[in-house]
C-alpha cells in the first residue's frame, strides 16, 4: 500500500508530456492573438488582397499603384502583383 502511494506522487513521463503540450498550445495562443490585434505589422499581405479586390469590385485596375493607394484611404501599400485568380 505505501508502494503504490509513493508511484501516484511521482511524476511520469505522460505527465510531462502533457504538461509540455499545454505549454505549447498557450504559447500558439499567444501568437495567434500577437498576429491578430496587431495587423499592420503582421497582417500586409492580407491588406494588398483585401484592398486590390475592392478596386477590382469597383471597377478599377488592382495593379495600378494609383488605384489601390486610392482605395486604401492614402495608406502605402505594395503593388499587387499576383494573378487575376488570386482575386
Amino acid at each position: 500500500m505505501v508502494e503504490e502511494r509513493s508511484r501516484a506522487a511521482k511524476p511520469t513521463a505522460k505527465t510531462g508530456r502533457i504538461a509540455l503540450a499545454a505549454v505549447g498550445l498557450l504559447y500558439v495562443a499567444f501568437l495567434i492573438g500577437v498576429i491578430a490585434f496587431n495587423p499592420d505589422i503582421y497582417q500586409w499581405d492580407f491588406r494588398i488582397y483585401y484592398y486590390a479586390a475592392q478596386a477590382q469590385s469597383l471597377g478599377l485596375n488592382p495593379y495600378s499603384p494609383d488605384d489601390l493607394h486610392l482605395i486604401a484611404g492614402g495608406n502605402q501599400l505594395l503593388k499587387f502583383v499576383y494573378p487575376p485568380a488570386a482575386l
